[in-house]
Formats: C-alpha cells, structure tokens, sequence
C-alpha cells in the first residue's frame, strides 16, 4: 500500500482508515503466525466476521478492536494510521514466514537467538551488524 490517507475529506479518510486497520490485522495476524480461524475462535466470533474486518467490509467496534490487539500482542495504535506518514507495504509472505520461524526457534529455544543473529550478520554482512 504506496498512499497517504487524504485527511481533507472527512469520509473518504474514515473509510481509508478502516481499510488500514484491516491490512494491520491481516499484516500482524500473519507476523504472529495466526489462521483467521484461530483469531475467529480467540475473539469467539465466526470465521466469516474476523474476515471481514480484514477486508474492512464491516467496521470494527473500539471493544472489538482493544481484543484483537491483544490477541495478536501488540498496541491498539499500531493498527492506526499515522497522519502525514506513508504508509508501507507489508512483507512479503516469504518474509513473513521466515518470521514466524524465528519468533518461534526465540520461544521455543531462547538461548539459540545469538546463533541465528549471528547467522545473520554473516549472510546480510557488516552494515548488518551496525543497525542492532
């Protein structure tokens, strides 16, 4: 998603609005390795609805919106916009899926997280190293 929302126009910028809500849902739901499912059965709502807040096809509650957040494990307003910034395009699925691997080997295996930094910097090389 290359745009801005267009905050001159009231409703245009409301409906903007929720469409990024529901590409930040999408976008975490996938970081945090979750089905639509899964998220459906956290928030005990059918399947069908959790969809359609991605898709933004029905708007999501203030209630609703502070459960889901803390079902994927992040800020309520992450899932916002931030006026007069660009939004960004999320990663790739491949990305994504690489990710999950990692959040789940730190879980799972804390103390390996140094081997796989480690990796990292080697195969990224030195300007790597310098963004920790």
């Amino acid at each position: 998603m290359d745009k801005t929302i267009d905050f001159s126009d009231p409703r245009k910028a409301e409906a903007q609005v929720h469409q990024h809500i529901g590409c930040q849902l999408r976008h975490q739901r996938l970081i945090a390795g979750l089905s639509q499912e899964d998220m459906a059965q956290e928030l005990h709502i059918t399947f069908q609805q959790y969809q359609k807040y991605e898709k933004a096809t029905n708007r999501v509650s203030p209630g609703k919106l502070y459960l889901l957040a803390r079902a994927l494990q992040v800020s309520v307003g992450s899932l916002f916009p931030q006026p007069n910034v660009r939004d960004y395009d999320p990663a790739p699925p491949r990305v994504l899926q690489i990710m999950r691997r990692i959040s789940r080997v730190v879980a799972l295996h804390p103390d390996e997280m140094s081997a796989i930094s480690k990796a990292l910097i080697l195969i990224c090389g030195k300007d790597a190293a310098d963004e920790q």
